[in-house]
């Protein structure tokens, strides 16, 4: 008998009422027959065939539903897109906090939209968390540098959170008061063997100004509590390039940094013409302990954003640059007004005065 189109329960009853028997019965989407209605069946009708023989039915589900997508792997979504009788369109990327790396952040068209089959369901992929908490870019088109920069120089906080992330992929290992690089599952290049980290760095005179800040114990690393913005030191060339390594970053070049310090090209210093002690933190009287306050580091952007928006590209701490033979750019709380000049370009200085800021 002909069934197509007929309910599952008509045909079936059709089926039967000849003499034969209702074989396999499988669903799939269509744009043209109803849910629940035959779409097509084999033998079709009008062929002879033995009493008993079995028919088998198709039976339609209607027009496919996007299914929900969002907080699966990508693989996963694809599988379930695929058997919703659709394709994948197009996969863009995007950095977020709380959805997984590698996993949908959304599908368009969204769950629940009905759609002709083969339509096609894009999906936003997560990227992960856009590197340490508290990263800001500034972005800068300019003849010597076009990118972003970070905003601020790298903190504990987030060098601290890099440790932790590279100790659980097997990126680093610590041996009594000493990180050093590992070959672990991330993707970033690895220095294995060098010194990253010195976690005994004492800092200068009786205040241990510029100390090392970050701990290790239990397993994991924490701060000192009040130095979590403060930028770190006794990071390394290593140690500051893994971290840049880890998250997709880079180390500026000096004369990418010159170039963003000295804004149009009017600036003496990273902080403008001019400076004072209200507007970077420098030593008034060099090499003592003369800086603004007894701990040598500040809050990084603590004394305002200059040029294209950044902060402390006068003082606080020297910032290292890339390659590893480039030298010490910014000055630092220790020395004075001259090694805040954009020009100055210095080195074999002591790792309580070092640091870093990234950009790409």
């Amino acid at each position: 008998p002909n069934v197509v189109g007929l309910t599952q329960t008509e045909a079936e009853a059709s089926i039967t009422a000849v003499s034969l028997t209702v074989g396999t019965v499988t669903q799939q989407y269509s744009d043209t027959i109803a849910a629940g209605l035959v779409i097509s069946q084999t033998p079709v009708s009008g062929t002879a065939v033995n009493v008993g023989s079995a028919v088998n039915l198709v039976i339609s589900l209607g027009l496919p539903i996007v299914p929900d997508v969002v907080g699966m792997t990508q693989a996963a979504a694809e599988a379930s897109i695929a058997a919703a009788s659709l394709v994948v369109g197009i996969i863009t990327q995007e950095y977020d906090d709380s959805i997984p790396s590698g996993n949908v952040i959304s599908s368009n068209p969204v769950a629940g939209s009905t759609v002709n089959v083969g339509s096609a369901v894009n999906l936003l992929v997560s990227k992960g968390v856009d590197g340490p908490g508290g990263m800001v870019w500034v972005s800068i088109s300019e003849p010597g540098f076009n990118g972003q920069m970070s905003k601020y120089e790298t903190t504990n906080a987030q060098y601290c959170q890099f440790l932790n992330a590279a100790l659980a992929s097997g990126d680093i290992t610590v041996s009594g008061n000493y990180v050093y690089g590992a070959s672990g599952s991330n993707s970033g290049t690895d220095f294995v063997g060098q010194l990253y980290y010195d976690l005994s760095g004492e800092g200068c005179g009786t205040s241990h100004a510029g100390a090392a800040r970050i701990n290790y114990s239990g397993g994991s690393f924490t701060v000192d509590s009040g130095f979590e913005n403060h930028p770190v030191t006794y990071a390394s060339w290593y140690g500051s390039t893994a971290f840049c390594n880890y998250y997709g970053y880079r180390l500026p070049t000096e004369s990418e940094w010159q170039a963003v310090a000295d804004f149009d090209g009017s600036y003496t210093y990273g902080c403008g013409t001019s400076i004072s002690t209200n507007i970077a933190n420098y030593s008034l009287v060099e090499w003592n302990e003369s800086s603004p306050n007894h701990d040598g580091t500040t809050v990084v952007g603590a004394f305002g954003a200059y040029g294209y928006g950044l902060c402390d590209m006068a003082g606080n701490i020297w910032e290292r640059t890339s390659p590893v033979s480039g030298g010490l750019r910014g000055g630092s709380w220790f020395y004075g007004a001259w090694a805040c000049t954009v020009s100055c370009s210095y080195g074999g200085v002591s790792e309580y005065l070092i640091g870093f800021r990234v950009c790409r």
